[in-house]
């Protein structure tokens, strides 16, 4: 009976590993199709608002209702920070985080100062306790769990934390395309002969 329990669970484990390589592999060949073509159709496709973006919220989508599909009700109710999280996270590829704020949610202008009305503060506050909220959570019922997954080299943590850095990736790469993390780079950047 403890070997069919074991060999189910290595089954599983293998099938997640070949999805995990898989999915890397198809982002892998994806980015490398995207490099043949023209610079003005790559940056329209990475464009805000444009396909990679749309598409994006469409996945975070699809992970809300495959959780909602595949988990019990109990541990979906349970793990609701999950969900929470890939809502936050369509929402701000929406850019709901500056456009449906006077100055921005994430911004300290939106809090102090005279920009922002009263009750306007009071829901970005109520809004920014509840990312937050879903934050600590995550921390507080899944990281000793996670890291032990990660060290242990099963795939679903892994294929968590290749999400993770892809999300970090990206919104460089956005911050980049913006040109703010360039803006950055420059004031770092060891002034040349050329430049005085």
């Amino acid at each position: 009976m403890t070997t069919s329990r074991t060999d189910t669970s290595q089954d599983r484990d293998s099938s997640g590993y070949a999805l995990l390589t898989l999915a890397l592999a198809l982002l892998a060949a994806l980015v490398g199709v995207i490099q043949l073509f023209p610079v003005q159709e790559r940056l329209a496709l990475i464009a805000e608002r444009g396909p990679v973006e749309d598409i994006t919220i469409l996945f975070y989508a699809v992970c809300v209702v495959l959780m909602m599909w595949r988990w019990p009700l109990g541990v979906f109710r349970a793990r609701w920070y999950f969900s929470a999280l890939c809502i936050l996270f369509a929402a701000r590829e929406m850019d709901f985080d500056k456009s449906l704020f006077t100055v921005g949610l994430l911004k300290s202008r939106q809090y102090v100062g005279d920009m922002v009305s009263l009750p306007e503060k009071a829901l970005s506050l109520i809004v920014l306790v509840g990312v937050i909220a879903v934050v600590v959570s995550i921390l507080r019922y899944e990281i000793r769990g996670f890291v032990k997954g990660v060290m242990a080299l099963r795939a679903s943590p892994l294929a968590i934390l290749a999400a993770v850095l892809m999300i970090v990736s990206t919104k460089l790469l956005d911050g980049i395309g913006r040109g703010s993390v360039m803006n950055s780079v420059y004031l770092v950047r060891p002034m040349r002969v050329s430049d005085t």
